[in-house]
């Protein structure tokens, strides 16, 4: 089994929904002991649209990193995920920020995930779930990045769902 750390967030069609149906799908395959942040709503970075809602999920996955990218690719499909356009709305977006202590570099997956140190929201929600740990390939912990981190990034607004999914 194999620690891992997911990106979940929703900026299309009814939000909380969204987000309650990916973190019980989160669930099924990381486990009943699946930690998540709460979730927060956060701007679009790089994009247009709707203000994100954003969580962090962190559990045990007994596959490869190949393996979990398809399951949560099969997650944002049955969620209704289109991909029209580089950063277009989307119903459902999962991203694999770490896979233990694993490095890869694919065309299709890269962990780990490029944009964790210019995402606060990332780092906000890696700080609360394990703020001693050192990202692969990196020299630095969690806290640490935070403490670091850029002033564009800081500068993203984060604030707490109006609506949000408790009951996970």
């Amino acid at each position: 089994m194999t620690v891992v750390v997911l990106s979940l967030g929703t900026n299309l069609g009814d939000r909380a929904a969204n987000m309650r149906a990916m973190t019980a799908e989160v669930r099924s395959f990381l486990g009943p002991a699946t930690r998540f942040t709460p979730v927060v709503e956060t701007e679009p970075v790089g994009a247009a649209g709707e203000w994100y809602y954003n969580c962090l999920a962190e559990g045990q996955y007994a596959g490869s990193a190949e393996e979990l990218l398809a399951a949560c690719q099969a997650i944002e499909r049955r969620l209704g995920r289109t991909r029209p356009y580089p950063n277009a709305p989307r119903t459902c977006d999962i991203d694999i920020l770490l896979f233990g202590d694993s490095r890869v570099a694919r065309p299709a997956l890269t962990v780990p995930h490029p944009e964790i140190r210019n995402r606060r929201f990332c780092l906000e929600g890696l700080m609360s779930l394990a703020p001693g740990r050192v990202l692969p390939g990196l020299s630095a912990t969690v806290s640490e990045l935070c403490r670091d981190m850029a002033p564009e990034v800081r500068r993203q607004q984060v604030r707490p769902a109006r609506d949000t999914a408790e009951g996970r």
